[in-house]
């Protein structure tokens, strides 16, 4: 295989994956984060997600902060949700791989100050797949 042929597929291949990472219409609708005197807070405890949707975004609605890279951190068994960093810190998304009707996760949302480059603390509310 010349060198060439061979950074072309792997060009494709990360394109690809950036293009998956992406928001799609059959998600849950975005679950705002906000911070309030530093402290994380979501608009949706637990999240609640049907089995027709096929990932749960997460934005940032407060200005001067970003998700850390492990933003969204989900206590669910391996392979269930594929969790991406989008939108410049601003989004993330998680690929939901298998609905599990009825199982009840804790997830981790991780915020940064983007002036500090601080952590704040870490907020743990649920995900539901109905």
């Amino acid at each position: 295989m010349r060198a060439d042929s061979f950074l072309l597929g792997f060009g494709l291949a990360l394109a690809l994956t950036a293009v998956q990472a992406q928001e799609s219409d059959d998600d849950h609708p975005p679950i705002d984060v906000h911070v309030n005197g530093g402290q994380v807070s979501v608009s949706e405890d637990p999240v609640s997600t049907s089995q027709s949707e096929g990932g749960l975004v997460w934005a940032i609605g407060t200005d001067g902060f970003h998700f850390a890279q492990n933003g969204i951190d989900i206590a669910a068994p391996p392979g269930v949700h594929d969790c991406h960093v989008i939108a410049n810190g601003q989004r993330i998304r998680c690929k939901k791989n298998r609905h599990v009707s009825g199982a009840k996760y804790k997830y981790t949302v991780n915020v940064v100050d983007s002036a500090t480059g601080q952590a704040l603390p870490p907020l743990d509310p649920f995900i539901l797949h109905k």
